[in-house]
C-alpha cells in the first residue's frame, strides 16, 4: 500500500514540475521585446517594413522602405534609399542657416503586388533650412518572375506612344478646374516628364512632382492612363 502511495506521489510531483516549466516558459516569451518591423502577407512577395533612423546634432533622418523575400529587389531598393539619404547629407553638409534640426523622411505605398508585378510609390520630404520643405515622389516597378526592373521604355515603347500620352495628359489637366495657371511644359512629350510611374492591373499611373505642372502650393498630381493607350493589354 505504501508503495502505491509513493508511486502516486511521484506522479503528482512530475506533473506539477511539468506545469511549472510550461508556465514559466510562457512568461519568459511574453517578456521578449518586439522589433519595429512589420511583415505584410501579399499576393506575390512578403514585405517587411524596415527603418533607417539617424538623429545627429544638426539633422534627423527617418526612412521607411520595404524589404521583400527577393534579393534582387532588396538590393535595388536599399541602394535607391541610401542614394537619397546621401543626397540629403550632401545638401546639409554646409552649416545650417537655422537653429532647429534639418529633417529627411521617406515613406512608401504598395501600389500593386500581383500578376507578377510589384509596383512601389515612395514619398520623401526634406527640410534643409529653406523657406519650406521640399517633397519628391519616386517609384520602382519590378517583374517578379524575371527578377528585372520594368523600365519606362517597356511602358512607353516609342515616340508615337509618348506623344499620345502627352496629348492625353494635356487634355485631362486642361479640363480640370484649377485656380492656377497650368504649366504645359511639364506635360510635353519627353521621357523626363513621365519617368515617375506605377503599374496596376489595368492602367499605369504617372506622377507629376511639385513645381512640374503647377506652383509649389498646389502640390503633386497623378494621372491614371489605361493600357490601351500604350497599345498593350498589360505590362510585364
Amino acid at each position: 500500500m505504501k508503495k502505491i502511495f509513493l508511486f502516486l506521489f511521484l506522479i503528482f510531483i512530475i506533473l506539477l514540475g511539468v506545469y511549472i516549466i510550461k508556465t514559466q516558459s510562457t512568461r519568459n516569451l511574453a517578456t521578449i521585446p518586439t522589433t519595429t518591423s512589420t511583415t505584410v502577407a501579399v499576393d506575390n512577395v512578403s514585405i517587411t517594413n524596415m527603418i533607417i533612423k539617424e538623429d545627429q546634432d544638426n539633422y534627423i533622418i527617418n526612412a521607411n522602405y520595404p524589404e521583400t523575400n527577393n534579393t534582387f529587389i532588396n538590393d535595388d531598393i536599399l541602394s535607391l534609399i541610401q542614394s537619397k539619404i546621401d543626397d540629403f547629407k550632401t545638401i546639409i553638409s554646409k552649416p545650417s542657416p537655422i537653429s532647429s534640426k534639418m529633417t529627411f523622411d521617406i515613406n512608401y505605398i504598395i501600389i500593386s503586388n500581383k500578376d507578377n508585378i510589384l509596383s512601389l510609390k515612395f514619398e520623401s520630404e526634406s527640410y534643409a533650412g529653406t523657406a519650406h520643405p521640399s517633397h519628391l515622389i519616386f517609384t520602382k516597378n519590378y517583374n517578379i518572375i524575371n527578377n528585372t526592373e520594368i523600365t519606362f521604355e517597356q511602358v512607353v515603347a516609342n515616340d508615337s506612344i509618348l506623344k499620345s500620352l502627352s496629348e492625353f495628359a494635356i487634355d485631362y489637366f486642361k479640363n480640370q478646374k484649377f485656380k492656377f495657371v497650368l504649366s504645359l511644359k511639364g506635360l510635353e512629350p519627353n521621357k523626363e516628364n513621365y519617368q515617375t510611374f506605377a503599374l496596376t492591373s489595368g492602367s499605369a499611373i504617372f506622377y507629376f512632382n511639385e513645381n512640374q505642372i503647377a506652383p509649389y502650393t498646389a502640390g503633386s498630381f497623378e494621372l491614371k492612363v489605361p493600357y490601351q493607350l500604350f497599345e498593350v493589354e498589360s505590362i510585364e
